[in-house]
């Protein structure tokens, strides 16, 4: 009992709480032949053999009961860990949003459907992360990514790395999705704010294509991120040589 006891998984913390109760069978266990004299067991020695398959049905019951009991726990601790690992492969560590693995599962599956891909980038992360401190930095991401929103059926945010992110559309057209980034980042600059009290800014580049030419879609839309902060900043590049500002 005690060594199954021991071996129950840590599920919620209730393995220490079991831990516990095997150490204090076993401790009882150990001890008994002293505090109980040996004459007391050699007088009910004969009326305790006539219930001894009773003894032994009910230890077996009590060993199966414990065992089941700790393969539930351990199917609960693997389901919670299996849980985990799907959301940490899925999702950005410091701000909760899908990562490009969840992006690129996501291209794999379905119809090579038209979507819409925006790229992202704050404005002089750099500067802020020199002149206020990473810890600032990560609460600018933070702040960043809550504007961004936790996706729906039509727009996906998504981690793209450093300080870019990535709004992958679908069922909309480029028009709408201009209109959805533009939100985005007006919001952005609106909410989130420097300790200077200066907003944080975003540009964008935003490009319609589909799943299966995504990476050439993706790389125009950096095309025209690039446009977009060689033109001043502060802005959505979704045609060639056209820059619009928020």
């Amino acid at each position: 009992v005690a060594v199954v006891f021991y071996m129950t998984p840590s599920y919620k913390n209730k393995r220490f709480i079991f831990q516990f109760i095997g150490i204090v069978a076993a401790v009882i266990i150990s001890i008994v032949d002293d505090i109980v004299p040996k004459e007391l067991f050699r007088s009910y020695y004969e009326l305790i053999m006539e219930y001894k398959p009773k003894f032994v049905f009910t230890n077996i019951l009590i060993t199966l009961c414990t065992i089941l009991y700790t393969s539930y726990f351990y199917e609960m601790e693997l389901d919670m860990v299996r849980k985990e690992l799907d959301y940490n492969c899925t999702h950005d560590t410091l701000t909760g949003l899908y990562n490009r693995r969840f992006l690129y599962d996501i291209l794999k599956k379905g119809d090579n459907e038209e979507v819409v891909v925006a790229i992202l980038d704050i404005d002089n992360f750099k500067k802020i992360n020199d002149r206020f401190g990473h810890d600032i930095g990560d609460t600018i991401l933070i702040s960043v990514s809550d504007c961004l929103g936790t996706g729906d059926k039509a727009y996906f945010p998504v981690r793209w790395g450093g300080e870019e992110f990535v709004i992958y559309c679908t069922k909309t057209d480029v028009s709408n999705a201009y209109e959805h980034v533009s939100s985005v980042c007006s919001s952005i600059s609106e909410q989130v704010i420097l300790p200077d009290g200066s907003p944080v800014t975003v540009t964008a580049g935003l490009v319609d294509g589909t799943k299966n030419e995504f990476e050439n879609a993706i790389k125009k839309a950096d095309e025209y991120l690039y446009m977009g902060k060689q033109n001043g900043k502060n802005c959505i590049v979704w045609r060639e040589n056209e820059s619009r500002y928020i």
